[in-house]
């Protein structure tokens, strides 16, 4: 990718252990999604993180979240 959703401050501070894992969103108007969505000039994206369009999945709550290996944080990695 050119560049990530994420900020690479964030990124940089996150254990390398949670790197191989996807990284969800939730909740829609996260403060990463707030500042990191849509499509703005150059001079506005901060810590190359930028989301031009963002791709939304439907799952099935039951399959995916009551698996037996899944994680969950209530923040976000970098401070944990």
């Amino acid at each position: 990718m050119k560049n990530d959703n994420a900020n690479c401050d964030v990124i940089s501070k996150t254990p390398y252990e949670y790197k191989n894992y996807a990284r969800l969103y939730f909740a829609p108007s996260t403060p990463t999604q707030y500042n990191n969505e849509g499509f703005i000039p150059k001079s506005l994206i901060k810590s190359n993180a930028h989301c031009p369009l963002p791709i939304m999945f439907v799952f099935n709550f039951q399959k995916v979240f009551m698996r037996e290996k899944i994680k969950f944080t209530d923040g976000n990695l970098a401070t944990t």
